[in-house]
């Protein structure tokens, strides 16, 4: 197979992939809009955008570990469902009006992708060209379909775990753009964070009243995941609002729930991804880590405040080391810390960074002569 052949079917693999979402979110857009109870209260638009998106990243993975048995659009029943059922969708709601027609979906679209600059008769014009590039490029897609020899079955348990992360992560991207309040709650509390103003961020959990501890492990979650903001601050937040018991409990909690999710990322998708949401250096560090320490490097890891929380999670997934064997180290290691800042955050004073950073020199001291003390022992055995 030529590699200007390769070519085309990659790039007819990846406009399926891109037209077809944006189809079918066109369609969902334009049923929920008609929602009354959904009015001035988001931005529907942003659903194409975001199967667009979701869209280009299961292509990616598909070239990225040649899966087979798992994209849709390599199912020719299911690419005509969409085309013909978002098509039939516009139309119903819409009520076969003509002006509806010309109005709701070209708005729906121009608002979506920010093409503000087109008038909505020439995103009408787009959309016409669109549903007939879709029709088009599915129908020689499926004529000289990429050959699958040599390709990866999928598991049962490999498309779950698969579908269930890229689900979360879809509803999460798709509740930030559509919703104002969504979008502004991570804005803001990503900015109180990253400003390890702990007092500043208590008063902000504090102002949201009974839903406090819930929003706080959804942070502390979201930490742990993709944002590399201080879980300090939340432990301390918590402490200072629930007090040492339960504000430790919620910290504690919240970080098993983040390091598992990591865990099952890792595994999942495999080390190339990982290497792109932490970088293939931070991999390879942890490599040489878990290869030095062995089974205690977990426990280890959690010992040492300046060690990535996130890191470690991640590639402990890349390893053999088993879910449990995993958990119950997070779980013991984590717990010293935890204990310390609820209760720093429930006593706190004036003086509460000092001690804290006193805590992690003393911590990080004292484990690393402990670990150049056994190392040295080793050697002169």
């Amino acid at each position: 197979m030529g590699s200007s052949t390769r070519w085309w079917k990659g790039l007819l693999g990846l406009l399926n992939a891109i037209l077809l979402p944006t189809i079918a979110g066109l369609g969902l857009a334009s049923l929920l809009i008609q929602s009354t109870w959904l009015d001035m209260r988001a931005d529907l638009g942003a659903l194409s955008p975001t199967f667009v998106i979701f869209a280009v990243i299961i292509y990616l993975l598909n070239q990225m570990y040649q899966l087979d048995r798992w994209t849709y659009w390599e199912n020719k029943k299911v690419v005509w469902l969409i085309l013909l059922g978002a098509l039939l969708i516009i139309l119903i709601v819409n009520r076969f009006d003509w002006d509806a027609l010309t109005i709701v979906p070209a708005s729906t679209l121009r608002d979506g992708f920010k093409l503000t600059f087109l008038t909505l008769n020439q995103v009408n014009i787009l959309l016409i060209v669109l549903l007939v590039l879709g029709a088009v490029v599915s129908w020689q897609y499926q004529k000289i379909k990429l050959h699958k020899m040599g390709r990866k079955i999928v598991t049962k348990k490999q498309r779950t775990q698969i579908a269930l992360l890229l689900a979360v992560a879809f509803v999460f991207v798709l509740l930030y753009l559509v919703q104002p309040g969504v979008r502004y709650f991570v804005n803001e509390a990503s900015a109180k964070l990253a400003s390890a103003d702990i007092e500043a961020f208590k008063n902000y959990l504090q102002s949201f009243g009974i839903w406090a501890p819930i929003l706080s492990a959804v942070l502390m979650i979201l930490q742990s995941v993709v944002a590399p903001l201080p879980a300090f601050v939340i432990t301390f937040a918590n402490g200072m609002l629930f007090g040492a018991f339960w504000g430790g409990l919620l910290s504690w909690s919240s970080a098993m729930l983040g390091a598992a999710l990591c865990y099952w990322i890792a595994r999942a998708l495999g080390r190339p991804v990982v290497e792109k949401l932490v970088s293939k250096s931070a991999v390879d560090w942890t490599d040489k880590f878990f290869d030095r320490y062995g089974k205690h490097s977990v426990l280890l890891a959690r010992l040492l405040p300046i060690v990535s929380f996130d890191l470690v999670s991640y590639g402990a997934g890349l390893t053999s080391m088993r879910f449990w064997g995993f958990f119950v180290a997070t779980g013991i290691g984590q717990a010293p810390a935890t204990i310390l800042y609820s209760y720093l955050g429930q006593t706190a004073s004036g003086s509460v960074k000092i001690l804290f950073w006193v805590f992690i020199i003393v911590i990080c001291l004292a484990i690393l002569i402990a670990a150049w003390k056994k190392r040295s022992s080793l050697l002169h055995n």
